[in-house]
């Protein structure tokens, strides 16, 4: 469990590593981008920066769970990303402290439980 969007971000790796040794990462991903992907508008300028890494954490969910050093590399990069923006922009100001903490409760229960 991650006490910071931080911190998520800093163990990115050796959560991913426990998820694809378990061959569940996909599903993992996939959970997190939809229990995230309703808290971020498209539509909304300042939730883009988050937001948009739902995209291509989206395509690498619908990828099958077989171990390659591409597919667990971006993985660990974009989760890195969405949880680093994440605790940028609400340091900015830019997303609410609610967005902030369902983007952090999501990554508890989905990734770093």
């Amino acid at each position: 469990m991650a006490g910071s969007l931080t911190d998520a971000a800093y163990l990115s790796f050796d959560k991913c590593a426990v998820l694809q040794t378990a061959a569940t990462l996909s599903t993992h991903f996939a959970a997190f981008i939809a229990a995230v992907q309703p808290v971020f508008s498209d539509a909304v300028d300042k939730d883009r920066p988050v937001g948009n890494w739902l995209v291509p954490m989206y395509a690498l969910s619908q990828q099958n769970d077989q171990f390659s050093l591409d597919f667990f590399g971006d993985c660990v990069q974009f989760l890195y990303r969405i949880c680093y923006a994440g605790a940028t922009q609400f340091n900015l100001g830019n997303i609410t402290s609610g967005q902030a903490t369902a983007l952090l409760a999501a990554w508890n229960a989905h990734i770093g439980p």
